[in-house]
C-alpha cells in the first residue's frame, strides 16, 4: 500500500522560467564574445560572462573546448 493518495499533476510554468542562469560548454572556435552575442545578442556583453566565470577564468582571450561556463541571465 502506498503512502501517497493522490498527485496533483496541474503545473504551470511561467515565463520567468527562461530567465534562470544557464551554463554553455565551450565549443572550438568559441570566444566570450561570441557565445555572449548568441546568449544575449550583444558580443560586447563578454566580460559578464567573464566575470561570473572569474573563479576558473583568469583571462577573457583564453576559454577551452569542453569548459562548462555558467552564463548569468539578462
Amino acid at each position: 500500500m502506498s503512502a501517497v493518495s493522490k498527485v496533483l499533476d496541474n503545473m504551470t510554468v511561467s515565463e520567468a522560467i527562461a530567465s534562470l542562469p544557464t551554463f554553455v560548454t565551450v565549443k572550438s572556435g568559441d570566444t566570450l564574445s561570441k557565445i555572449a552575442g548568441e546568449v544575449y545578442g550583444d558580443t560586447g556583453a563578454h566580460m559578464r560572462i567573464f566575470n561570473a566565470n572569474r573563479q576558473t577564468l583568469s583571462n577573457p582571450n583564453r576559454i577551452y573546448p569542453g569548459q562548462v561556463l555558467f552564463v548569468p541571465s539578462e
